[in-house]
C-alpha cells in the first residue's frame, strides 16, 4: 500500500516562542517581499519574545550612536513579526518606493497595533529617535520595523496583567536579560549618546 505523507499548513508550527537565537538582524534580506500566509491576516498577540534588544560587545560605540543606528543594528526581531511590520509598511508605501514619510508611519504603526496606540504614543515614540526635520523624513523598513518593535516593547505594561505576567510569552529572551543584567556597570565610564542611553534605560 503506498503511504502518503501529509504536509502541515502554513501555520502548524509557528509560534510567537520561537527561538530568536538564530535569526537575523532587521538588516537581513530586509527587501524581500514575503508571500501573503494566514497568520498575516491578522494582529499577532504582545509578546517580549518576538523582539530582541542587545548590547553591543564594545559599548563604547554607543558614544557616537544615534537612536535611529542603534535600534535598526541591535534590535533582533522574529522572522514572523518581520513579516507583519513588512505586510502593513507595503501597504501605506502606496508609491512603492520603499519609504514613507511621517503621516504614512503614523498610519502604518496605528494597523500593527490595530489603533491600540495613540496618536501621541507614536508621536513620544519617534521623537525618541530624535530625527531633524521629522515632517519631511523618509522612513525606510528597517526604522519603521524597529519603531514598531520599541513602540510594542513600551506598550507592553498596557496589556499585562498580574495574573499574566509570569507567562513564558511576557518575558524577556534570556539573552537579552543578560545583556541588560547590571546596565550601570557595563555603561560605567561610558559617555552613551544621552538620546540612546534613554532608550536602553526604558526596555
Amino acid at each position: 500500500m503506498e503511504m502518503r505523507m501529509r504536509r502541515r499548513g502554513p501555520d502548524s508550527h509557528i509560534s510567537d516562542n520561537e527561538s530568536l537565537l538564530d535569526m537575523p538582524s532587521i538588516n537581513d534580506q530586509l527587501d524581500r517581499k514575503p508571500k501573503m500566509q494566514p497568520w498575516l491576516q491578522g494582529r499577532l498577540a504582545f509578546s517580549k519574545k518576538t523582539s530582541r534588544f542587545e548590547i553591543p560587545m564594545d559599548v563604547r560605540v554607543l558614544e557616537r550612536m544615534t537612536p535611529v543606528e542603534y535600534l535598526t543594528r541591535y534590535c533582533i526581531i522574529s522572522t514572523r513579526r518581520l513579516a507583519f511590520y513588512r505586510r502593513h509598511f507595503n501597504k501605506v508605501d502606496k508609491d512603492n518606493d520603499l519609504k514613507i514619510n511621517r503621516k504614512e508611519l503614523e498610519a502604518g504603526m496605528r494597523a500593527v497595533h490595530v489603533d491600540s496606540i495613540t496618536v501621541e504614543q507614536i508621536d513620544k515614540t519617534v521623537e525618541m529617535l530624535e530625527i531633524n526635520n521629522e515632517e519631511t523624513y523618509k522612513f525606510n523598513f528597517k526604522i519603521f520595523a524597529a519603531l514598531c518593535a520599541l513602540s510594542e516593547r513600551l506598550l507592553y505594561p498596557q496589556f499585562v496583567t498580574e495574573d499574566t505576567v509570569h507567562i513564558a510569552e511576557h518575558q524577556k529572551e534570556k539573552v537579552e536579560d543578560a545583556d541588560f543584567e547590571a546596565l550601570d556597570w557595563k555603561l560605567d565610564g561610558c559617555h552613551v549618546n544621552p538620546p540612546v542611553k534613554k532608550i536602553l534605560y526604558m526596555l
